[in-house]
């Protein structure tokens, strides 16, 4: 996985130059998710952003019966997690590996 080129495709990215993207490359962190396994909960505190290189991952929220509801299905380049990490907040859903995930983590401290 090259992680530039996973960055470079995401929306997220295309704006930024390739010396910028490139930064963003070598501040990034693969992680890799087995099936099933949660990324992050609704309610934690937002500390990094995610950019999907390989696999699909879920995006849930718990119903007022306290159910966990799929929103989304997220799979290469799609990303997540870019709002708690802007503004500090807690999450506002729950992502989870539908399949293996790797995903690409940018920090706060990034």
């Amino acid at each position: 996985m090259e992680k530039f080129d996973v960055l470079q495709r995401s929306p997220l990215f295309q704006t930024l130059s390739a010396s910028e993207v490139e930064l963003a490359a070598d501040m990034s962190r693969p992680r890799r998710f087995a099936a099933g396994e949660v990324v992050f909960e609704q309610g934690d505190l937002g500390e990094a952003l995610f950019v999907i290189a390989d696999g699909e991952a879920e995006v849930l929220c718990r119903n007022d019966d306290g159910e966990l509801r799929v929103l989304e299905t997220l799979e290469p380049p799609d990303f997540f997690g870019e709002m708690s990490l802007i503004d500090k907040a807690e999450r506002s859903a729950t992502v989870r590996a539908k399949t293996e995930c790797v995903v690409l983590e940018l920090t706060a401290a990034n």
